[in-house]
């Protein structure tokens, strides 16, 4: 018995090429078929048998026949080469073109690339016109440039090998959406698909490793006939070799101007980001699983280049770094994946994902075409692509993945990179081509991008985005649900209702793709969070919070929006399109196929409601809303109409132990001597470098040490004298003579300032230490690598006797560098104690008041959970008490957070029965204000996985600043309440988040006032008691949904108003 392994077949002109085999990737159904499908071949003499003039008339209607295979559900393979062979006369050639002056066939004579090139061309934009190709929603999946040329390629030389080149560029120029292949070319060039031809390709091997094993001509009947000749016959039984096991499961994905297609249908796609570093393998599979319960179809991620290659060519994908493992459980939870391999990230993400030591080469330059930075870039994506084929991860393999993308955001920041800018940007384009993964690559915010590539926009609003191809469809890589904290800055958020708003009318105008960022933001454990001065927690106001619970009301409002939307998919990616204006910003878009119509009401107004009369009913929008009625008739969703409840989180007491009194301290000194008295570092030099050089990013902290030498009757002394530091320094702390002179810290976004003190000098030796410290690198803006940090300098020692002014610069100076402190060195962070105390019975997240402490690191058993800082109160002014949802949203408005700390309560989970150690050191008195390793969390997400099962648990903590941990208390952070205000004909869910509903403490039909935890009792109310009602329908449940009716709880007057149920339950 003969067996062939095949990915794809094609029978005379029966195809089954790219084929599911079964059906989607997720059911890898095997099954040993033989499916039919057509194809056809265009022949340039019976269509141009005269120069310029054509024939498709009668048998030679290519379009009829094309439409004639799609009407039986069938796929097609167009063959547009133009040479045909096929046993065709002339081989499909017309006689006039070689009649033509210098004409030579095949090769790289210009007069017949341009015939060739004015024929292939015209065929192409034929069948686009009809819509034919499967990107357009049409039968051709596969489609054929030149034919067999590899078979008599040898007497052309060098002539032929640049003429196969310039066929497939031409190709792929055309845009057509779907995979062009070369039969018979083994040295084909990418993106080109080489194939088989002949009666046996058992032993064929595609000549790419991401290339499926086709078969285009498997001759059925041995020979063609010839006069004077006898009759070729192939026995059945050889033929039925060809059956084969298919045990493929490609997913075919492409795109045409109305949105991404996935084998051939268009799809209106909704994604979340969730950055796989920010949360932990643990989480991933809850996370995800909530993303497609939320009505997700893809999640989105970037890929961090610092963190997978902290170290030139060593790199580090373990833990919650293992990409493969979370593009993994985005498969299993069977959603698709959009993998953002750029690889500058942004993010908020320390210096936006790129790894220090590459500013450290000799003659470094990011992100335009420098060639040592090309050749870094090219290694690591192609790295993170060649780990993704090799798992069979992309679409084009089976896998998950449907888009990639290369760079991020840079037309926001090109214009200082000029030429450069636009030439490394073709540069990009045509790297990721090159690295043939099979699905379509995107780059977001670039107006320029080149083909291929599909550009997208990021923003609070992408409604007023135009592609730059009318083949791109509208897409929304980066939708913000909120907005970055930072230290000493307010907590922003961004209301539900603006954030559905938002989606509705992009999807109104015509978008098909839509991705939120952050989906779900988690933490930025270690030294992750960039700036500089972002915090440690990266919620972002996101469907999901920090740890993983659902953002009520935003995650259901969404999920609700997203049902309205996929259950109009094909309305919104087929359907013609048109929109009446209303004025005042009201509009009515109407799509319409033959099955049905679907219409949006918008109202861009900011201040009143709309009242659109629609084919002969009248609808109310209101302000800033967006309504969708997917029979336009009936009201389905309303963005401002919020029925899903508001969960109000408490904090609730430790009972397992009486905290904070409970709590024992140990302390251990950080040793400074050899910095502070003895100046001594690492390294030496005679100039002040920038701190990213020395450290290479290994620590935030470092030692910038000098001596200075006066003799008893140098003018500076007896002098008021001082020290003055030019810094770029996040904080700076100062010693002379190991004392401690002062700190400063940058504020108000200035990050480089003066600091200047009093300083007492003595005749002989000074040792002036300064400590320069970062919290988080630069990651957005042009050249934002070369943005300095540390002690930069000019440095002065400058002293005053009067009007006379003497000033010593010590910028040339010996300076000594030590990266790093000795607790870090000595990893403290892993140290064991005695003390224990009781984590908080159940499993709800548990938080840590720092009232108290200052500024540095924890850790949770040797896990580093990030960067703490509580110095940042805020400005009692900027705030909202209360936000309207109405008007454009930015970064400064709905802020609250007004005179309080950055980040006060640090949240993380303890398992069960679980005991904590402390570790902390008690500072010395001659430490300067220095005390090292005292135990705290401020708000910190410590997951489940950092912490041991079997109780005893050691939480560690650096302070830098000083301060009183006897106030630190712990607590755990559940649902208080959950509360909904629904208008009537709606139904509402209540849940307490797996716990009961243990009461109501308020309800109210008619026309309640106020808002969640504040409610009141409207001028008309129910002559039922709605208390009563809810009480029997939902206490004692851990869920509960109501009708909200008249049926239910009577027909209040309310003199025409509508009416609303306003509930408040606790749990």
């Amino acid at each position: 018995m003969v067996t062939a392994e095949f990915s794809f077949l094609v029978l005379s002109i029966i195809l089954e090429a790219l084929l599911r085999c079964g059906g989607s990737y997720q059911k890898k159904v095997k099954k040993e078929v033989l499916i039919l499908r057509s194809k056809h071949m265009s022949s340039e003499c019976l269509h141009e048998p005269t120069h310029r003039q054509y024939d498709f008339s009668r048998k030679l209607d290519l379009i009829r026949f094309l439409k004639t295979i799609q009407d039986e559900g069938l796929y097609g393979v167009l063959h547009d080469r133009p040479y045909a062979c096929a046993e065709w006369n002339y081989g499909g050639f017309p006689v006039w073109l070689h009649n033509m002056p210098g004409m030579v066939f095949r090769t790289t004579n210009k007069a017949f690339m341009d015939e060739m090139q004015n024929f292939t061309t015209m065929i192409v934009d034929m069948v686009k016109k009809e819509n034919l190709f499967a990107s357009q929603g049409g039968p051709i999946i596969l489609a054929q440039i030149e034919n067999e040329y590899g078979n008599v390629m040898g007497p052309y030389g060098e002539s032929g090998k640049e003429y196969i080149k310039w066929c497939a560029n031409m190709a792929q120029s055309l845009d057509v959406g779907v995979p062009w292949i070369m039969c018979q070319q083994n040295d084909a060039p990418q993106p080109m698909l080489n194939t088989c031809n002949g009666f046996y390709c058992d032993n064929f091997v595609p000549n790419n490793p991401n290339t499926p094993k086709m078969w285009t001509e498997n001759w059925t009947d041995g020979k063609f006939k010839q006069w004077g000749g006898k009759n070729p016959h192939r026995t059945t039984e050889d033929e039925l070799l060809i059956i084969i096991i298919c045990s493929v499961y490609a997913t075919i994905v492409s795109h045409d101007g109305r949105a991404i297609t996935i084998d051939g249908h268009r799809r209106v796609l909704l994604s979340g980001s969730i950055h796989y570093p920010r949360s932990t393998p643990e989480m991933w599979p809850d996370l995800i699983k909530k993303g497609k319960e939320g009505g997700l179809d893809a999640i989105e991620t970037y890929v961090f280049w610092n963190a997978h290659e902290p170290t030139r060519r060593q790199y580090d994908f373990s833990g919650k770094l293992d990409l493969i493992r979370f593009l993994k459980t985005i498969q299993d939870e069977g959603l698709y994946g959009v993998l953002r391999d750029r690889p500058y990230a942004c993010a908020e993400w320390n210096y936006g994902g790129f790894p220090v030591w590459l500013h450290n080469m000799p003659g470094m330059v990011f992100r335009t075409t420098n060639k040592a930075f090309m050749d870094e870039m090219q290694n690591f994506t192609t790295m993170i692509v060649d780990m993704v084929k090799k798992e069979n991860l992309f679409a084009s393999q089976g896998g998950p993945i449907i888009l990639a993308q290369i760079e991020n955001e840079y037309g926001n920041v090109m214009g200082p990179y000029g030429e450069s800018g636009k030439e490394y940007i073709k540069w990009c384009a045509n790297m990721a081509q090159s690295l043939d993964v099979g699905v379509p690559w995107i780059m977001c915010q670039q107006n320029d991008a080149p083909q291929p590539m599909l550009n997208t926009c990021n923003g609070f609003y992408c409604d007023n985005f135009v592609p730059n191809n009318p083949n791109t469809p509208k897409m929304w890589t980066e939708n913000w649900t909120g907005w970055f904290k930072q230290w000493g800055g307010k907590n922003p958020h961004r209301t539900t209702e603006d954030v559905a708003f938002s989606v509705a009318r992009f999807f109104q105008r015509g978008g098909t793709f839509n991705n939120y960022y952050m989906y779900h933001g988690g933490t930025n454990f270690d030294r992750t969070a960039g700036g500089p001065y972002i915090t440690t927690s990266y919620d972002y106001d996101a469907p999901l919070d920090e740890y993983g619970n659902l953002s009520q009301p935003k995650y259901g409002h969404l999920k609700q929006l997203h049902d309205v939307l996929h259950s109009i998919e094909k309305t919104l990616t087929y359907g013609n399109i048109s929109t009446i204006d209303f004025g005042n910003s009201a509009s009515a878009t109407i799509y319409k196929t033959e099955e049905g119509s679907s219409c949006f009401f918008g109202n861009g107004n900011e201040n009143s409601d709309a009242t659109i009369s629609f084919q002969g009913e009248s609808y109310v929008v209101p302000a800033w809303s967006v309504t969708i009625l997917p029979d336009c008739k009936n009201e389905a969703y309303n963005t401002a109409k919020i029925t899903t409840q508001t969960s109000m989180m408490v904090k609730k007491p430790n009972e397992a132990e009486d905290t904070p009194s409970t709590l024992k301290w140990s302390w251990r000194p950080e040793n400074m001597d050899n910095f502070l008295l003895k100046g001594k570092g690492e390294s030496t030099q005679t100039q002040l470098f920038d701190q990213k050089v020395v450290t290479n990013d290994q620590s935030d902290y470092l030692w910038y040490m000098t001596t200075v030498k006066f003799k008893k009757r140098d003018p500076l002394l007896g002098k008021t004298m001082s020290l003055r530091v030019n810094s770029t320094a996040h904080v700076l702390h100062a010693f002379v003579n190991g004392k401690n002179i002062g700190n400063q810290h940058a504020e108000n976004g200035k990050f480089n300032y003066v600091f200047e003190k009093d300083v007492k000098f003595k005749s002989g030796r000074n040792v002036i230490a300064l400590l320069s410290i970062t919290v988080g690198l630069a990651n957005y803006g042009a050249f934002f690598e070369s943005k300095p940090a540390g002690i930069t300098g000019p440095i002065f020692i400058t002293g005053i006797n009067g009007d006379e002014t003497i000033v010593k610069d010590l910028s040339a100076h010996k300076w000594s560098y030590k990266t790093g402190l000795n607790g870090f060195d000595n990893q403290l962070f892993r140290t064991e104690s005695i003390s224990k105390w009781s984590s908080p019975t159940g499993n709800d997240p548990v938080v840590v008041d720092l009232m108290g402490l200052g500024k540095g690191t924890a850790w949770v058993n040797g896990n580093n959970i990030g960067r703490y800082w509580r110095h940042s109160f805020q400005s009692e002014n900027g705030c909202d008490a209360k936000c309207n949802y109405r008007g454009a949203y930015h970064a400064e408005k709905c802020l609250t957070n007004c005179g309080e700390p950055t980040q006060r309560w640090y949240i993380f989970h303890i398992l069960l029965g679980s005991r904590i150690k402390y570790v902390n050191v008690k500072p010395e008195k001659s430490l300067h204000g220095f005390c090292c390793f005292v135990i705290f969390l401020n708000r910190y997400h410590v997951p489940r996985s950092f912490l041991n099962a079997e109780g005893d648990n050691t939480l560690v903590l650096f302070e830098e600043m000083g301060g009183n941990p006897s106030l630190v208390s712990f607590q755990t952070t559940r649902v208080g309440s959950v509360c909904a205000n629904v208008y009537e004909k709606k139904i509402i869910e209540l849940s307490c988040d797996r716990k009961p509903i243990s009461a109501i403490k308020f309800a109210s039909f008619g026309n309640p006032n106020g808002n969640c935890g504040s409610f009141e009792k409207g001028t008309c109310e129910s002559s039922k008691n709605t208390v009563d009602i809810l009480t029997q329908e939902c206490v004692g449940k851990e869920k509960c949904c109501i009708d909200v009716s008249t049926e239910r709880f009577g027909a209040p007057d309310c003199s025409g108003a509508p009416r609303r149920l306003a509930v408040e339950a606790i749990c």
